[in-house]
């Protein structure tokens, strides 16, 4: 899969760039599943989830979500993506404020939280719960 493009991030006096192997890990901590399932029906069929595709009208599901392959896929309108560009491209979020709300989602005891004065992020912090 390729990996949605990371833009650089301005501060006060600072550049940072998240890395295509941070983006990899806040995608593959994030379930697909649950997060897609949120707004659209989905039911489990075999290793995959299904449902109808809500980029399209359709009556028979051909929208499937793959969590061990971290992927979205329409068999009738070809849409297809990860847990970042779902949150582009289905709820509007422009790409840095999907990353930020990935990151804020705990997964187990873990939780990714941005901190920075100005509501950016400039600094990203793996926070482990005791």
């Amino acid at each position: 899969r390729s990996p949605t493009p990371s833009p650089p991030l301005e501060g006060r006096g600072f550049k940072l760039t998240l890395t295509p192997q941070w983006l990899d890990e806040l995608r593959a901590r994030t379930s697909l599943s649950t997060l897609i399932g949120k707004t659209v029906k989905v039911q489990k069929a075999g290793r995959e989830y299904k449902a109808c595709c809500p980029f399209h009208n359709e009556k028979t599901p051909s929208f499937y979500v793959n969590d061990d392959k971290g992927f979205y896929h329409c068999f009738g309108c070809s849409a297809h993506g990860d847990a970042i560009r779902w949150l582009t491209d289905h709820q509007g979020l422009p790409f840095m404020d999907a990353v930020k709300e990935l990151a804020a989602r705990p997964k187990g005891n873990r939780a990714i939280v941005s901190i920075c004065a100005d509501g950016g992020l400039g600094s990203v912090l793996l926070l482990e719960n005791a």
